[in-house]
């Protein structure tokens, strides 16, 4: 959605916000491939936080049908995107284990570095802020492995 609506707003350029794009295309891939793995799964089951999303996006599409404004739409969804990263960033600042990839993870975070140059350089709101709450959100992730990491050398482990 954070894409549609910013190709909906009068500054758009798909160049400029080619993290959003690969993030859309990476989200679909990874879908895909869990739903193709769980497929003996007849019922999807959501969390709280996942249902509370689903209700805002449902909210910001309303809003967006009727109001037709792109930005606060936009930077509605980044909430809901910022909200996502909760229940890993809980995980991970209680874990004694890291669970996740290091190298996917920064990978994510380079990726949506270099995506923040373009916006940045051409003074495209909205594209900024989606690639600086990217930058953001990613890098409290690879922050928070690396500290499980070193917390384990620590321990001598």
């Amino acid at each position: 959605m954070s894409l549609t609506t910013y190709l909906f707003s009068k500054e758009h350029d798909a160049i400029r916000n080619i993290g959003n794009a690969i993030d859309v295309a990476a989200a679909l891939a990874i879908t895909s491939v869990v739903g193709l793995s769980n497929r003996s799964k007849n019922a999807l089951s959501f969390t709280r936080l996942e249902t509370a999303c689903l209700l805002a996006t449902a909210a910001i599409l309303v809003f967006w049908g009727s109001s037709r404004n792109e930005t606060v739409s936009n930077l509605a969804v980044q909430g809901i995107l910022i909200a996502g990263y909760l229940p890993l960033v809980t995980h991970l600042w209680k874990a004694r284990e890291n669970t996740e990839s290091t190298f996917i993870w920064t990978v994510f975070l380079l990726n949506s570095s270099l995506a923040l140059y373009l916006p940045i350089k051409e003074k495209d709101l909205l594209a900024t802020v989606y690639n600086l709450r990217a930058v953001i959100s990613v890098a409290l992730v690879v922050g928070l492995i690396l500290r499980i990491k070193f917390r384990k050398r620590k321990r001598g482990f």
